[in-house]
């Protein structure tokens, strides 16, 4: 299962996934964090492709 949490800058993402990983270990759920895209080259071809305009 995934669960994705997004926001602006700020609100607070980074800490829910903290607290929700804490919850999810306790209560026997095997949990990870991750962040895409990442700065790997894959991730920033992402981030790039994402981040300009495109032609409709």
């Amino acid at each position: 299962m995934y669960i994705c949490i997004e926001g602006i800058d700020g609100a607070g993402k980074s800490t829910q996934c903290k607290l929700l990983k804490t919850w999810l270990d306790k209560n026997g759920y095997k949990a990870s964090i991750i962040t895409e895209p990442t700065n790997s080259p894959i991730g920033k071809l992402i981030r790039k492709i994402l981040s300009e305009p495109a032609p409709i």
